[in-house]
């Protein structure tokens, strides 16, 4: 069934089912709409009650979904998209090899067949997050080994609705190669946020706590990461 919430000047719109489930289940489907389904004993205040609790989270996946559903990058002559937070403008131009030059805020593309760009930007931009995820670990990693924790493997992959994940019990983290059309400053911070899981699993105080020894700003960091400003190339 169909329900609506609203919270100050703005309105969400969400789906619920009754289940036969033992909790509140949220999810954010590709097309931006919202799916609830709950106990068949909780009532409509819990239920929202648990949406205003969430509602920034709501809000920033609905805004990922809606920025995906309108860039549709295709490394096109004369897109635009973000690298390490700045606009790059993507050339291209005929030639017998296929290539790939960045300078200043221009990438132009060197291709043999044109129809072959996507597959050519994709590999270059895997590239490219290998060698910033080398300095980004770098940077991040000086700054938490102090806490004494052993160091963990990192790895890249596309992620559709969170910046990393960390499963502190097997020493791993993954970033979503997103990251990389990020500011540096912000992309640092997604994986300390995860370092701290690390010695933290869950969000309560003591996460936090541990969180704004290295981002004391980390409140205005998270509506920067849910701006929805950035053009990704997936």
């Amino acid at each position: 069934m169909k329900r609506t919430l609203q919270r100050g000047n703005l309105t969400l719109e969400y789906e619920f089912t009754p289940k036969r489930v033992k909790n509140i289940n949220l999810r954010v489907r590709g097309d931006g709409s919202v799916a609830v389904s709950a106990p068949r004993w909780v009532g409509k205040a819990q239920v929202e009650a648990f949406l205003l609790e969430r509602w920034d989270w709501l809000q920033a996946a609905q805004n990922r979904t809606k920025q995906r559903q309108q860039t549709d990058f295709g490394w096109r002559q004369g897109e635009v998209f973000h690298l390490l937070g700045q606009p790059v403008v993507v050339e291209h131009q005929t030639g017998a090899k296929a290539t790939v030059l960045l300078q200043n805020d221009v990438l132009t593309m060197t291709l043999p067949n044109p129809d072959k760009a996507a597959a050519v930007g994709e590999r270059w931009y895997d590239a490219f997050c290998r060698g910033e995820l080398a300095r980004l670990e770098e940077c991040a990693w000086a700054k938490f080994a102090a806490k004494g924790t052993a160091k963990p493997t990192l790895r890249l992959r596309w992620m559709t609705s969170r910046w990393g994940s960390c499963i502190s019990k097997q020493g791993k983290i993954t970033l979503n190669k997103r990251l990389f059309s990020l500011p540096t400053e912000l992309a640092e911070y997604v994986l300390l946020h995860e370092y701290c899981h690390l010695l933290h699993a869950d969000h309560q105080a003591g996460f936090y706590a541990l969180l704004e020894e290295f981002a004391p700003n980390r409140k205005q960091l998270d509506q920067e990461l849910k701006s929805g400003k950035y053009r990704f190339v997936r």
